[in-house]
């Protein structure tokens, strides 16, 4: 009788959950009570990232929207971008770095020649340049980049 009492009360403390406040234990499932509501776990969060442009070299950041804006991805040894040709003035040039090495993005015509940081793999940089109207080289300006494919044009109207 002593060993039917004892998992008796075993049963017991199990279904209410004694012992168990840990947040880190999900709950028991709640059968037929559907108010029942789960406790937090503490369930890793994503860190937070810098803007793109704070120097932070944020990880997968969005891409910056709007007329404005060219968007370029940097790859082992290639660039991407969301236009060719864009209206003159300010323009927001992003970089994207999905490649393994470090890349940059320079803007060069045109007497215009400004150039992002040097970005790792999965970081991004953005800067805003003023652009009159022509035609313009765009380029990574890592040593030996260019030659290797990291070039592409951008026409300004």
């Amino acid at each position: 009788m002593t060993l039917v009492a004892l998992a008796a009360t075993v049963f017991a403390l199990v279904a209410c959950g004694a012992g168990d406040n840990r947040p880190d234990v999900p709950p028991t499932e709640s059968f037929g009570n559907p108010t029942a509501t789960a406790r937090p776990t503490n369930t890793p969060r994503p860190v937070p990232t810098a803007r793109p442009g704070s120097g932070g070299g944020a990880t997968a950041a969005p891409e910056p929207m709007g007329d404005n804006v060219v968007a370029y991805v940097g790859k082992d040894f290639a660039f991407e971008s969301n236009k060719t040709t864009v209206a003159s003035g300010m323009v927001v040039i992003y970089l994207r770095n999905a490649g393994p090495s470090p890349h940059n993005v320079q803007v060069r015509g045109n007497g215009v020649m400004q150039v992002s940081k040097t970005i790792n793999a999965n970081q991004t940089d953005q800067f805003t340049v003023n652009l009159p109207p022509g035609m313009y080289d765009v380029v990574c300006n890592i040593a030996g980049h260019e030659q290797l494919g990291m070039k592409v044009q951008l026409m300004v109207t």
